[in-house]
């Protein structure tokens, strides 16, 4: 499954952490281990963002990709599953319509 990560990095500590050239391996050794199936940094309302996309089995695998960012960056993550549409075609939706309705 997808996992969709929407990432906020304040702007402390990263500013620090840029002006002393640590942002950039931190950034790397981040997406090296984790390893996004994409990545868009964009802004936020309170500081830097990006946009991750992660392909999962299961949900256990969440701290292992939040983590990173938590104690590297002080980031607050807001994550959300994403299915294809495919999955959305296999999953069953007439019969449950009609379990529930």
């Amino acid at each position: 499954m997808k996992l969709l990560f929407t990432i906020t990095i304040p702007v402390e500590p990263f500013n620090t952490l840029a002006r002393s050239g640590a942002a950039g391996p931190k950034m790397g050794a981040i997406l090296e281990a984790t390893k996004p199936e994409s990545i868009y940094f964009t802004g936020s309302g309170s500081g830097r963002g990006a946009v991750v996309v992660y392909d999962v089995a299961d949900g256990s695998q969440i701290p292992s990709l939040a983590e990173p960012w938590f104690l590297s960056f002080n980031a607050q993550i807001e994550y959300s599953v994403a299915i294809t549409p495919q999955e959305l075609m296999s999953s069953g939706l007439e019969e449950l319509v009609k379990k529930w309705s």
